[in-house]
């Protein structure tokens, strides 16, 4: 089954600030996470049922090498990007970045 993928506006900053973080620390290491970042989206778009659910309907994929999550929703045949979290922030800061479109 083919989905469609939609990325919220939010993951574009997500994504960029995690990557000049990362650049800050080590050159490259920016540029590794967003190819990580885009190894699990292809896992998702490839079989978005095998993750886990963060709180149904959200599902969580953990981002590999990092303490990031990318969580999305499947609704028909397109796949929601709601965010990428830092597994570090708080619940309540994960619970609401996790709400439906």
């Amino acid at each position: 089954m083919d989905f469609d993928l939609i990325l919220k506006p939010i993951v574009y900053w997500d994504i960029d600030e995690s990557i000049v973080w990362y650049e800050k620390k080590i050159k490259g290491l920016g540029l590794r996470f967003l190819q990580s970042f885009e190894e699990v989206i292809v896992r998702i778009v490839d079989n978005p049922y095998s993750f886990s659910y963060l709180k149904k309907p959200v599902r969580k994929a953990k981002i590999k090498r990092f303490p990031y999550r990318v969580i999305y929703v499947i609704n028909d045949h397109t796949i929601y990007i709601l965010g990428v979290i830092n597994v570090r922030r708080s619940n309540r800061f994960i619970k609401k970045r996790a709400r439906l479109p």
